[in-house]
C-alpha cells in the first residue's frame, strides 16, 4: 500500500488530467504535471469498461502501484535520475485488461513510461 502522502486526491487527479502532459502506450495513458513537493504522487484510474469484475480492476491497480513504488525506491537507492522524477504528479489510466501472466510486460511498459516522464 502506498502512503497517503504519495496518493492524489480526486480534485488533484482532475487537475493533472486537464493541465498535464500525456504519454500513451498500448496498456496505459500516463498524465503528468510538475508539483512543488519533494516527491512524486500517483493516482490510478481503471474504468469499469476495462473489466466488470472489481477483483480484476483492484489487481490492476495493485500492480501499477507496486511498480511505481519499486521503481522510485530503486531509483532513489541508485541516485540515478531520481531528482527530476520525484517532482511529478502522475495519473495512470488503464486502457486494456491485463492478466497475471502479463506482469513482466506491464512492469517494463510502466518503467519505460516513468523514464519518458524524466526526459
Amino acid at each position: 500500500m502506498i502512503q497517503k502522502k504519495f496518493r492524489l486526491k480526486a480534485e488533484e487527479i482532475k487537475i493533472v488530467l486537464n493541465k498535464g502532459k500525456k504519454i500513451y502506450s498500448p496498456y496505459f495513458s500516463l498524465y503528468y504535471l510538475l508539483n512543488n513537493l519533494p516527491y512524486s504522487r500517483i493516482g490510478v484510474i481503471i474504468n469499469r469498461k476495462i473489466s466488470k469484475l472489481a477483483v480484476e480492476r483492484n489487481y490492476m491497480k495493485r500492480i501499477i502501484k507496486l511498480v511505481f513504488r519499486n521503481f522510485f525506491l530503486k531509483e532513489k537507492e541508485n541516485k540515478k535520475n531520481f531528482k527530476k522524477l520525484k517532482e511529478y504528479d502522475i495519473v495512470i489510466v488503464g486502457k486494456k485488461r491485463f492478466l497475471k501472466k502479463d506482469f513482466l510486460k506491464i512492469e517494463n511498459e510502466l518503467i519505460s513510461l516513468f523514464r519518458k516522464v524524466n526526459q
